[in-house]
């Protein structure tokens, strides 16, 4: 009985931390520790919320991104330009995001009215 308990214990755990994932980005950029000498290789951190929850690009390392990378992955680029946290890749383009065209996610489709879709009042 008490393995079991321990068992379920680690089970609620696992899920806790799983679910937490889904729910942030852990994006690393370059820079020092706070500004102490020699800690170039540490970069600095960041913990940035998903808008959605998923598993991709749970941990980003931004250190080495070109354009290019930002283009693959323009949520992530959108979600530290919103966060106010630009100094992630201010090393990419002069001024982070601000000379980068804007990032816009494509809208979903038009969906099926549901019930819970009420008609606007005039």
């Amino acid at each position: 009985m008490k393995k079991l308990f321990k068992l379920f214990l680690l089970a609620i755990l696992l899920a806790g931390w799983a679910l937490a994932a889904s729910s942030l980005y852990l994006v690393r950029g370059p820079g020092k520790i706070a500004g102490i000498r020699h800690t170039e290789w540490a970069g600095r951190w960041a913990v940035i919320t998903k808008d959605c929850l998923g598993y991709r690009d749970t941990f980003v390392d931004t250190s080495h991104w070109t354009v290019e990378d930002l283009a693959r992955h323009p949520v992530v680029a959108q979600r530290i330009r919103e966060s106010g946290k630009k100094y992630l890749i201010s090393h990419i383009t002069g001024d982070g995001l601000a000379d980068a065209k804007p990032v816009t996610v494509n809208p979903v489709e038009k969906q099926e009215k549901s019930i819970f879709d009420f008609p606007d009042k005039k």
